[in-house]
């Protein structure tokens, strides 16, 4: 889709998170919802997508890995023990996919970044996000 028309492919996969009877709608729900009231599990879970991050995933893996930090992020940014490995996280997997062949994982990279309050990171090596 997103090759046909880029604009549809963007609307689709915004309403989708509004759309409540579908698979996504209910994943982020049921990811926000952990991460909001058993903030143990969302660690494990970050543990997950690290591993599958780390093994050389196919896009649609990565895909899926990026959105789900992308519904977590909010949450994750703001905990102690994981504040101070975002950078790490953006330099090694999220930067690298804006020059991604995948245009899809260029939208999700998006998603990323506008959902991940950045204010309340502190970026040690400034010179990375140039």
């Amino acid at each position: 889709m997103w090759e046909a028309d880029p604009v549809e492919y963007v609307r689709a996969s915004v309403d989708e998170y509004e759309n409540f009877s579908s698979p996504v709608s209910g994943a982020t729900s049921f990811l926000l919802s952990l991460a909001s009231n058993r903030t143990k599990t969302s660690f494990s879970m970050l543990q997950s997508i690290n591993t599958v991050l780390r093994s050389n995933p196919t896009p649609a893996q990565r895909f899926g890995a990026l959105t789900m930090m992308s519904v977590l992020g909010p949450f994750i940014v703001r905990h102690p023990d994981v504040k101070g490995s975002i950078e790490q996280f953006m330099v090694q997997y999220v930067l690298p996919e804006f020059t991604s062949q995948e245009p899809y994982l260029r939208s999700v990279v998006c998603l990323f970044i506008s959902l991940v309050p950045l204010e309340l990171m502190r970026f040690r090596h400034v010179r990375c996000l140039v």
